[in-house]
C-alpha cells in the first residue's frame, strides 16, 4: 500500500520525528492504521517493521500533528499491544509519502 501524503507546508513550525514502538506491532495492521493517521493529521512518512519485532516510522509535519501522532502511536490500532514507544525529533527532512514496506 502506498499513498501520498505530502506535508501540508514547510516552515519553522515544521520537524521530523522517528518513533520506534515495540509489543505486539507486527503482523497485526499497525503500519496500515498508521499510514491512515499520518494522511488524517496532514503528516508525510514512512512505518517499516524491523526485524527484531518492532515498527520504526519516520514522520514529518507541523509539531502539533507530530504530538498528536505520537499519542496515538501509544497505543496504535485496537488490534496492537505497544509495550515501548521511544521517540526523537530531527530536523525536516524530505520525507513526501507514507507508505508500508516489508
Amino acid at each position: 500500500m502506498s499513498s501520498q501524503t505530502p506535508a501540508n507546508d514547510r516552515g519553522p513550525n515544521i520537524s521530523t520525528r522517528i518513533i520506534r514502538v515495540t509489543g505486539r506491532v507486527q503482523g497485526v495492521g499497525f503500519r496500515r492504521s498508521a499510514a491512515k493517521a499520518m494522511e488524517r493529521l496532514g503528516l508525510a512518512g514512512t512505518a517499516n517493521n524491523l526485524t527484531n519485532g518492532s515498527v520504526e516510522m519516520e514522520v514529518e509535519g507541523r509539531i502539533e500533528a507530530l504530538e498528536a501522532f505520537t499519542k496515538w502511536a501509544r497505543s496504535g490500532p485496537f488490534t496492537a499491544r505497544v509495550d515501548t514507544l521511544e521517540w526523537r525529533d530531527g530536523s525536516a527532512a524530505e520525507v513526501t509519502k507514507s507508505r508500508r514496506t516489508n
